[in-house]
């Protein structure tokens, strides 16, 4: 059980009186304008994340260098994507993600393959979001006409925390950018730097405070919106703080969640909600999981999960 007090100590331990008064201020507004429903994401099998260049990125970011692609679903082409959406029809999915590597420009090169999502979206009912890069006006309305479900737009991939080697740098223009146009924009997505091994920025993940407090500027910026923890938010004990600290603000929406948030939920009257896919598609009744997963089997089905 995870108790307030053990709670209480372990961010002072982490975070200085100014963010906890903060908190604490973001949590009193929150308070009359969220329920204590909590909705969980937790993406596998039934929705994969496919990448239409395989390992290929021409970016080679600091942060990934292209790992982050070597265990996603390849599709050179558009029939292998076509072929992989039925099969991913017939065996029951919900969906998928479709990503893939960067060139120059920081495009992913998604336009080549949007007769095949057209071709997708009118012979299955497989629910399809698409991870772009940056795209031209004229990409922009091809999307449109996709029909595509949706589609991620990465200022800072997502809004990431800590992708300057762990630091702070333009986390909070990016939500500005994102306010900015936000008439459009249903949900924000904040994620925390993951060290990956190998890469040149392994070992270093944010200051647990920093992502709290790119929490609290989202909620406050986005108070009519949904803000969202998405499956990358940081690893190991940090992980667990930063996703309870982050629901008390009012962030009901987490990805991948760590037992610890689960354990805390259960023990607070939360209603708890599962649901199959990707964070970004929200909450949707079709692709709940509620009956499938419970408190006893979800370290097992856990590890069924994409890897980010």
């Amino acid at each position: 059980m995870v108790s307030r007090m053990n709670l209480d100590r372990s961010l002072n331990a982490i975070i200085d009186s100014d963010l906890l008064d903060r908190i604490s201020r973001v949590k009193a507004y929150r308070r009359g304008r969220s329920d204590k429903r909590l909705n969980l994401f937790m993406p596998s099998h039934l929705f994969p994340t496919i990448s239409i260049t395989g390992p290929m990125c021409a970016l080679s970011c600091k942060h990934c260098e292209g790992r982050l692609l070597e265990g996603l679903v390849p599709a050179g082409d558009s029939d292998a994507l076509l072929r992989i959406a039925l099969k991913l029809g017939e065996s029951g999915a919900f969906g998928m993600l479709v990503t893939g590597g960067c060139d120059g420009q920081g495009r992913v090169g998604i336009e080549r393959f949007l007769g095949a999502i057209r071709e997708i979206k009118d012979e299955t009912d497989l629910l399809v979001i698409a991870h772009t890069g940056f795209v031209t006006p004229r990409v922009a309305e091809m999307l449109a006409e996709s029909g595509l479900d949706g589609v991620g737009v990465d200022l800072f991939p997502h809004v990431c925390v800590g992708l300057d080697f762990g630091r702070l740098s333009g986390e909070y223009q990016a939500l500005r950018m994102i306010h900015e146009v936000s008439v459009s924009i249903p949900r924000v997505v904040i994620t925390a730097l993951m060290p990956l091994s190998g890469t040149l920025m392994a070992g270093k993940k944010p200051d647990p405070a920093d992502v709290l407090r790119v929490v609290c500027d989202a909620v406050e910026l986005f108070s009519d919106r949904s803000v969202l923890l998405g499956c990358a938010h940081s690893v190991g004990r940090d992980r667990g703080l930063i996703e309870i600290f982050a629901l008390d603000c009012g962030v009901t929406n987490i990805a991948v969640p760590t037992m610890r948030l689960l354990k805390y939920a259960q023990t607070h009257g939360y209603d708890v909600n599962y649901y199959g896919t990707c964070c970004g598609l929200g909450a949707r009744e079709e692709t709940r999981i509620a009956d499938e997963i419970n408190f006893m089997n979800y370290e097992e089905y856990s590890k069924t999960t994409y890897r980010l």
